[in-house]
């Protein structure tokens, strides 16, 4: 199997492979069989959409009549990703591995979600059962704007004064309304982003309001644990900033700050967390790398993702029609 990097970084495949190597690839092998297994059963079994991850109810200890038990809360449940299939080197230690959870927009369905189940990341997933999100802006603070999902809340940052039109858009038609507005007001976008800022400093701020802490948005964040969280665009296209641009040639912007909420979230201030690990790379009050060489170790590790994960996909695909066949 020839990965989008080159023979050159895999001469075994030329030069005859080491019995490890034969092993690992061998247990890449079942580990996509029983990946494959478990889709066809949650098909088999109705399940209407086996790339959706299972809503689990959240639980906190209360004390009952003396003694702990378990209070389960339906109001906040969250999402579950897999965790389990897909391993690269952990930059931050390279002893070690780490996994590597990929999702797509949220709203158009790709094959990473079948495999990591995590596509309630993207900002054009539907909030709709979850809560929706309320935004704020400095240009207009007391205006309070509920939302969908998270691009439409960005793409409302851009022409804030008509933020209540994108609130109960999709991310696709959220984007669509956005280009349309462009054009009929004559290029009007506000490049401050309603007071917020650059658009790295936006993302940030829609991010932290979807994933508020104690909301199921923010569990389910919590559930990816110390995972690289990659957004794995569906092709190469000119999404070459917040994406892996399918091929890995990507910043990977949205799947970096992600990693920030997360850390935020779970209080993570270990030297080992990715919060430390991304400062070193870039400023974290712009998203500019410190330098070229830094920004392209931070490469290394987004196109390694990106390969393992496309490698997966295509693995699981094409078994998938040789079962179907």
């Amino acid at each position: 199997l020839m990965t989008r990097t080159g023979c050159a970084h895999y001469c075994q495949h030329c030069c005859g492979k080491p019995d490890a190597v034969k092993k690992k690839e061998r247990n890449a092998d079942k580990d996509a069989v029983d990946l494959l297994d478990e889709i066809l059963d949650e098909v088999e079994d109705g399940n209407k959409d086996p790339r959706t991850p299972t809503p689990q109810p959240s639980k906190k200890k209360v004390r009952i009549a003396g003694k702990d038990q378990d209070e389960v809360h339906e109001a906040t449940p969250f999402l579950k990703p897999n965790m389990e299939y897909l391993k690269i080197s952990d930059p931050r230690s390279r002893k070690m591995e780490i996994g590597v959870i990929g999702f797509s927009d949220g709203q158009n369905i790709s094959g990473c979600d079948y495999l990591c189940k995590a596509q309630y990341l993207g900002n054009s997933f539907d909030l709709a059962e979850w809560g929706q999100m309320e935004l704020a802006a400095p240009a207009r603070p007391r205006l309070d704007v509920t939302f969908q999902n998270a691009e439409a809340a960005f793409c409302a940052l851009k022409f804030w004064t008509r933020a209540e039109e994108f609130s109960t858009l999709s991310g696709d038609a959220a984007i669509e309304h956005m280009r349309t507005l462009d054009v009929e007001l004559g290029d009007w976008q506000d490049p401050n982003n309603a007071g917020l800022g650059t658009d790295w400093n936006a993302m940030r701020a829609v991010l932290e309001k979807k994933f508020e802490e104690e909301k199921g948005m923010a569990k389910s964040l919590l559930e990816t644990g110390d995972t690289f969280l990659l957004y794995h665009a569906n092709a190469v296209s000119e999404e070459d900033l917040w994406s892996d641009n399918f091929d890995g040639s990507g910043l990977n912007w949205l799947g970096l700050q992600l990693m920030l909420v997360r850390d935020r979230l779970a209080k993570t201030t270990n030297g080992q967390s990715w919060t430390r690990h991304i400062r070193r790379i870039f400023n974290e009050e712009t998203g500019e790398p410190w330098s070229k060489l830094q920004e392209d170790q931070w490469r290394e590790t987004v196109v390694g993702a990106a390969d393992i994960l496309e490698g997966a996909v295509e693995k699981t695909r094409a078994m998938a029609a040789v079962v179907g066949s």
